[in-house]
């Protein structure tokens, strides 16, 4: 059987740029300050049960724009709570009111994902994105290849 995992992203992400977009402001909600998935697209789906093994961690779900999902993609103001497995704060480290917890304790083969697109501007030499997260994940007696797994894609839309 496979398990579902569990992906709080802590105070997700800042953005160190000499001259950033919007004026030298990070772009708007990128850290859910607004305490909503507003300028993000939520992702929900599954991972093939019949994959074979892959070096590529995004080759075997089917995932679609779906929306925050209800117990898949949560918000958390903060608050003194811990994490029930880690037991860490499910606070941002860097001081933002709000996180994301992707998935649940519900075993199965669901996968989601969360994506924010951003544009560089051209005249930028340096451009960092940081981002903290903690993940909690299920250690079943499966496969390695069928192991649940976070990971992080940066894409260049110009390049590919």
């Amino acid at each position: 059987m496979w398990a579902r995992f569990i992906l709080l992203i802590a105070c997700l992400i800042s953005i160190n740029t000499a001259n950033a977009q919007s004026g030298g402001r990070c772009p708007q909600n990128i850290g859910f300050e607004s305490g909503t998935f507003e300028n993000w697209k939520c992702y929900n789906g599954l991972v093939s049960v019949n994959r074979s093994i892959s070096n590529s961690p995004f080759l075997d779900y089917s995932l679609s724009v779906s929306g925050p999902v209800p117990n898949q993609h949560t918000i958390i103001p903060r608050s003194n709570d811990l994490d029930n497995y880690g037991e860490f704060p499910l606070n941002s480290p860097n001081g933002s009111d709000y996180v994301i917890k992707l998935g649940n304790a519900e075993g199965g083969h669901g996968a989601e994902r969360v994506s924010y697109t951003l544009e560089v501007p051209a005249n930028i030499d340096a451009y960092s994105i940081i981002f903290n997260y903690a993940v909690v994940l299920q250690s079943p007696n499966h496969q390695p290849y069928e192991q649940p797994k976070f990971t992080v894609q940066i894409i260049d839309e110009t390049t590919n």
